[in-house]
């Protein structure tokens, strides 16, 4: 079962946004803004583990881990060329992705 199906509507999503929006105007940068998006993901949609990753502006084939929980917090400032690791699938095909089971997924390690 997909739970960002039923994540996405509703007074769920509402939820999320509210927290969400609590969290960054109270951050002034952006650890901490990560930081409390990550909080709020796992909060309000249940997620284990997830990452926030950004592209380089001066180098567009670099993206880096900003901010990790769970299984991934130890990915925090890892550095990935294109099109290495599971945050670019996210980039380059433009959806989230949710695994299940991160064990069971062999393109899961970066």
């Amino acid at each position: 079962m997909n739970p960002l199906g039923q994540w996405r509507e509703g007074t769920d999503a509402l939820r999320f946004l509210a927290t969400l929006t609590r969290g960054l105007t109270a951050a002034l940068d952006i650890t901490q803004v990560v930081d409390s998006t990550l909080k709020a993901l796992h909060e309000d949609a249940g997620f284990d583990s997830s990452t926030i990753a950004l592209i380089d502006e001066d180098e567009p084939a670099m993206l880096t881990i900003v901010g990790g929980t769970g299984l991934t917090s130890a990915f925090r400032g890892v550095v990935l060329p294109r099109p290495q690791g599971l945050n670019w699938v996210v980039v380059t095909e433009k959806r989230t992705l949710y695994i299940p089971d991160t064990h069971r997924y062999g393109q899961f390690r970066h």
